[in-house]
């Protein structure tokens, strides 16, 4: 059976006006229309997933290749900038003469943390040579000195560790003395940078 043409141009107006009639209802109450709309998505879901094409595996491929590329350049850059620094250190007078085992910084004690020591751990231990009790340097000058030490890993408290003492020797007089974070009580306390 064959549709006139003014049938088939009133199911076209009647499918307008009734989907104009259900935006107008489900714009100005959505929770009249939730049923439908849960109805319709479980009878269209089962057919949407059929029609969608599968991922697509060269772009996950190019995606994954493009995000190794990246912290393959990270890891060089971190990697130059160690070979900077370690040069650095052995060219030091600090270093002179001293067997220097390179290592990086892989943890802190936060300065919240309860007690007096501040501490950060680096990635080299006994298997790399290092013992309790060690100076532990860097470019710029001393850092501290290892206070435990694991097989791949040591703590090291730092020179700037409130109970922290360093033995010294004033350059002109060739006195020696110490050094401490903080001022015994005999002592006054002294500003930053005096």
């Amino acid at each position: 059976m064959a549709l006139t043409p003014r049938t088939r141009r009133r199911l076209v107006v009647g499918g307008v006006v009734a989907s104009l009639a259900a935006l107008a209802v489900d714009t100005a109450a959505p929770a009249v229309t939730d049923p439908v709309r849960s109805a319709v998505a479980r009878a269209v879901t089962p057919v949407q997933e059929r029609l969608t094409l599968p991922a697509d595996n060269e772009a996950d491929r190019l995606r994954r290749q493009r995000d190794e590329a990246r912290r393959a350049l990270a890891r060089r850059g971190d990697d130059e900038q160690l070979r900077r620094g370690l040069g650095d250190l052995l060219g030091s007078s600090a270093a002179a003469d001293r067997r220097v085992v390179p290592a990086r910084v892989v943890g802190f004690t936060p300065a919240t943390a309860a007690g007096e020591r501040q501490l950060v751990t680096i990635d080299a231990g006994s298997r790399d040579g290092i013992r309790a009790h060690q100076t532990v340097i860097a470019t710029q000058g001393l850092v501290g000195r290892t206070v435990t030490v694991r097989p791949t890993s040591a703590d090291v408290e730092l020179v700037t560790s409130p109970g922290a003492v360093v033995g010294a020797r004033v350059t002109r007089s060739r006195a020696i003395g110490s050094v401490a974070a903080t001022p015994g009580p005999a002592v006054p306390a002294r500003r930053p940078g005096r």
